[in-house]
């Protein structure tokens, strides 16, 4: 094999140079070392073939110093390129010392990934074991709860495999829930849950038929005393506009109006239970049921019979005069007080513009311009809104005896409604706290099993604060009768 094959065209021509120039001074050596012949003495021929051959031998000589200057130079171009070469092959191993270890590299994050997908799936499999295990031991935990509410493991024998701190910790358990149990079964909260109920169902049956049978509210003498007593919400915006809606035939003078005899509701609040027969219906249902006693819908609840009392006829001059007045003063407030003149006035619309020749600016002024009249539109209603109309009290007075009727009628309606609700209200809240005493009592058994059973399950809970707790279970189902 040819060394030379891969080395490169220059250093191929070196090495052909300096084999002929070794060669060149292989043949001056001999030469120089082959004795000359003696040279024949009065021979002119001779002489000057010895000139030429000195002449020639000083050319070979300079010939021979240019050889080796050009050897030199070539041997060390020659070690230039073989340190290159060295070079280069040094840097062809590092190379391929680096690629091998790129791939050793590249080979061992693949197994990392294989092995991290491994892991994954081995760590999904773990996880559904787990919620299997969980599953599964929730239902072993509401299987021994059962067994144990039904008794079926008192005549069961423990295994000698079981550590006796384990047996005594069940058994002090066992006499815990049992005298837990028989602690509730004293309490009887299920009768006392059950006749709350009836009592509750009973209350509402009545509230939703005896009210339509009930005692009506007593009719004041006249509609300002109506409006202005403490436990009626009044409304002058409605009156006034009922009583203008009226004609002014219909409106009739004080003294005609039927007065009736207000009762005097603080003697029945400050009368003990036992005058219960004088008080109104729902304070006598309220007095019994607060006593434990039972409730007559006949009795308690029996409408009440107001006589009316008939005033002394005035003379017929002072009722014709004081009829005139009445109605001059109702026509003149009814023409000078209306609705509209409670509203603020109504803002001046914003000028048409014609959409075809408007220009940008013009539609963006003209859209600032609706925007600030709806605002302004908008602003109006709302001021109309919770604007108060004042209250003539002496027109309120004049008001017909079908007025004064309508509203106590939805005074009435009103009273009973609310009363249903709260009725509704308590049923509701009772029920919330049965669930949630039963709940607390599950809550409670789980904890206990998983203490039993070595599990620590860390839950996130919400504290409850226990004012807040004492304060929800003071509200009874008797607390809206307070």
């Amino acid at each position: 094999m040819d060394p030379n094959r891969n080395a490169p065209q220059s250093e191929v021509d070196g090495k052909a140079l300096a084999s002929q120039s070794g060669t060149d001074s292989d043949a001056i050596r001999h030469e120089e070392r082959t004795p000359s012949p003696p040279p024949k003495e009065n021979s002119p021929p001779q002489n000057m073939s010895a000139s030429e051959d000195q002449k020639r031998i000083k050319e070979l000589e300079a010939t021979l110093q240019e050889k080796e200057q050009l050897i030199a130079v070539l041997t060390e171009r020659l070690w230039q390129v073989a340190e290159e070469l060295g070079h280069r092959h040094h840097n062809d191993q590092e190379f391929d010392s680096i690629s091998k270890n790129f791939e050793s590299i590249s080979a061992e994050n693949l197994r990392a990934k294989e092995q991290v997908t491994e892991l994954e799936l081995a760590l999904e499999e773990k996880e559904q074991v787990i919620v299997a295990l969980t599953e599964r031991l929730e239902q072993v935990a509401e299987q021994l709860d059962r067994r144990h509410r039904t008794g079926a493991d008192r005549g069961m024998t423990i295994s000698g495999g079981v550590p006796q701190e384990v047996i005594e910790e069940q058994q002090k358990i066992s006499q815990d829930l049992h005298a837990v149990l028989e602690l509730w079964q004293g309490m009887e909260t299920d009768a006392s849950l059950s006749r709350i109920e009836l009592q509750i169902s009973e209350l509402k049956q009545i509230v939703e038929k005896g009210f339509e049978a009930g005692p009506v509210a007593a009719k004041p003498s006249t509609l300002v005393d109506y409006l202005s007593s403490p436990t009626i919400e009044s409304s002058p915006e409605e009156a006034v506009s009922q009583v203008e809606e009226l004609p002014s035939e219909q409106l009739q003078p004080e003294d005609q109006t039927a007065s009736v005899p207000v009762e005097d509701e603080s003697n029945t609040e400050n009368s003990p239970t036992a005058d219960s027969e004088d008080a109104s219906g729902w304070e006598a249902m309220k007095a019994k049921l607060l006593a434990g006693q039972g409730v007559d819908v006949d009795t308690d609840l029996a409408k009440k019979t107001i006589v009316p009392s008939t005033p002394p006829e005035p003379p017929q001059e002072t009722l014709i005069e004081s009829t005139t007045q009445s109605l001059s003063a109702n026509i003149a407030d009814s023409s000078q007080r209306t609705l509209s003149s409670y509203k603020p006035p109504l803002p001046q619309a914003p000028a048409e513009i014609q959409y075809e020749q408007a220009s940008n600016d013009q539609l963006i002024q003209a859209i600032r311009e609706r925007d600030q009249y709806i605002s302004q539109l908008i602003k109006r209603v709302r001021e109309a809104e919770t604007a108060v109309i004042p209250v003539n009290w002496e027109q309120l007075n004049n008001a017909p005896a079908e007025l004064l009727e309508k509203l106590q009628v939805l005074h009435h309606d009103l009273e009973h409604n609310l009363g249903l609700a709260e009725v509704e209200i308590s049923i509701e809240r009772a029920r919330l706290s049965r669930t949630e005493s039963m709940l607390q009592n599950r809550e409670e058994q789980i904890r206990k099993k998983e203490k039993q059973m070595g599990l620590n399950l860390e839950r996130e809970e919400e504290k409850i604060d226990d004012d807040e707790m004492d304060d929800d279970r003071k509200k009874s189902w008797l607390g809206f009768l307070n």
